[in-house]
């Protein structure tokens, strides 16, 4: 483990996201009036969406932060500190949207605002909570204001060559929404109202299935990043993540791979296993597309010795 090196990738995070923030909050101010221009010409639609992407854009830090929390507690093995992040914004955006868009417990009616407050609100919070977890929970990284303030200009070049096609892999969905928008607007206000309605079930549902994964995850196996058994009767040490057996394994014998995230997979493996389709992948290609949207690692492997 390179902690030195992590330390210095996790505080850039901290400095790279503030920065991304502020890029965000200039478009607040200059692109959401001509986005939405070009989808509706409808005058309601064009001032509810106004309001809200104003203020889910130019108040949207705690998103940015919330995300960054989150991505280094699940890099660190700590996923379920990530659900509990994650799950806390969901329920307290869920409690405040009635309270704020209808008015109630004597909160002024704020509609369509006290929507897009309702989301900000629980953005942040959730971003506090991972805050916390980072702080106190998360013993593999240490935050400074010397290193967040002292960025090198080779790890924020490693972040984002793993980071700018996680966003462009991400933004596929938007730009897909965004093209039929403008398809749908030049039939009827009513299709884009059903393709909306459409989008927002299939995003509940891949929430649900998300949640799934991570809960079974988090079942599996938490704690250290990378563990392995050895399942022979003979000595063996891990070194840098490597099983090294004393002796030669026989023919029976197995070694439980242990998934280093909730995604990847955990099972018992023959000495001589290959992972599929990894044989035969230029070395370079690995090298470079290793990790996920999510910042997992695809794929590993593991030779025996």
């Amino acid at each position: 483990k390179n902690f030195k090196q992590a330390d210095k990738a996790a505080n850039t995070a901290v400095l790279l996201t503030f920065f991304n923030f502020l890029l965000f909050l200039v478009i607040s101010f200059t692109a959401v009036g001509p986005f939405v221009g070009s989808q509706t010409d409808s005058e309601v639609i064009k001032e509810y969406a106004q309001i809200y992407g104003a203020i889910v854009t130019g108040l949207g830090l705690g998103l940015f932060f919330q995300v960054m929390f989150e991505r280094l507690l699940q890099s660190t093995g700590l996923t379920v500190y990530s659900m509990v992040s994650q799950l806390t914004g969901a329920i307290i955006n869920m409690i405040l949207d009635p309270i704020m868009i209808f008015g109630l417990l004597g909160f002024p009616k704020l509609g369509i605002a006290g929507a897009a407050y309702a989301t900000v609100t629980g953005q942040t919070i959730a971003a506090i909570t991972g805050l916390i977890f980072n702080l106190r929970k998360n013993k593999e990284l240490h935050f400074s204001f010397r290193q967040i303030f002292r960025p090198e200009a080779r790890i924020i070049k490693r972040i984002y060559s793993v980071g700018v096609p996680s966003i462009i892999m991400m933004a596929i969905g938007s730009v897909m929404t965004y093209c039929f928008n403008r398809i749908l607007g030049s039939l009827n206000e009513a299709s884009i109202a059903v393709f909306t309605v459409y989008f927002k079930l299939q995003s509940f549902f891949f929430l649900l299935f998300a949640i799934y994964m991570v809960t079974n995850g988090v079942l599996q196996g938490s704690g250290d990043v990378l563990t392995a058994t050895a399942q022979v009767h003979v000595p063996a040490r891990v070194t840098a993540f490597r099983v090294v057996c004393e002796d030669v394994a026989g023919s029976d014998a197995q070694i439980l791979l242990n998934g280093y995230q909730s995604w990847t997979d955990t099972a018992f493996r023959e000495p001589d296993y290959a992972m599929r389709g990894l044989i035969g992948v230029p070395g370079a290609v690995v090298n470079k597309f290793a990790l996920d949207a999510m910042g997992d690692y695809r794929f590993s492997t593991y030779r025996l010795r």
